[in-house]
């Protein structure tokens, strides 16, 4: 009856706070790694430390900071981008697992798949950067997904919340892949993450039922 009730727990914990409880790991492991990053940003190389307005995340994953030393911070930042991805394609993909409508659910089902299969890629210097290009696409399309879902269906509030989460996404794609505003976009990846973080728990305990999600409740 003890093993039983212990399973209970554990499942219980896995159903309604395992996505919490990666996300807050992943920012633990992302602070861990910028606290030790050695330095350098393409503006300066000589530079200590990390910049979150110069350095970019990728930069916590090559093996040899841009300063050229060692880089310490790789192991806590491959961690931290694992388990982001891991959770946020899971998060995605018990969304999917509500959804009724057959033209949501099997496009947001495959790409939350996609996205934490791209998460494992990702890690690797030699590949990152066509993985990010592949990841930043699949991203863009999974948040049109499911903002054009709650244009549907949701209530005025989450209209405008997910619009407005889908036009920063394509604001930030722009950005990239015209590598227009560089100047601003290490900010912007930040905050991008930020918003994802937001969005992903939202999905997990905002609403009760995707296909009626002016129903508001808090898994508890």
């Amino acid at each position: 009856m003890q093993n039983h009730s212990r399973f209970n727990f554990f499942r219980t914990v896995y159903k309604r706070h395992f996505v919490l409880s990666g996300v807050l790991i992943s920012a633990l492991c992302f602070t861990i790694a910028i606290s030790v990053y050695p330095g350098g940003n393409p503006e300066d190389l000589h530079s200590d430390g990390f910049y979150w307005t110069k350095n970019y995340i990728s930069h916590l994953l090559n093996y040899v900071a841009l300063n050229g030393q060692a880089n310490p911070s790789r192991p806590f930042a491959v961690a931290a981008v694992l388990l982001l991805g891991f959770c946020s394609g899971l998060a995605f993909l018990r969304f999917s697992n509500k959804i009724q409508r057959q033209d949501f659910k099997r496009p947001i089902r495959y790409l939350s798949v996609a996205i934490m299969l791209l998460s494992v890629l990702m890690v690797a210097p030699s590949i990152h950067d066509q993985i990010v290009r592949m990841m930043s696409i699949t991203t863009l399309v999974l948040f049109f997904y499911n903002a054009v879902y709650f244009l549907k269906s949701g209530p005025i509030t989450i209209k405008l919340i997910s619009s407005f989460v889908v036009i920063l996404f394509y604001g930030a794609g722009y950005m990239y892949f015209t590598r227009s505003g560089l100047t601003y976009l290490p900010m912007v990846q930040k905050l991008i993450h930020m918003i994802q973080i937001v969005w992903i728990i939202y999905l997990e305990y905002g609403i009760h039922s995707p296909d009626q999600p002016n129903k508001q409740t808090i898994s508890g």
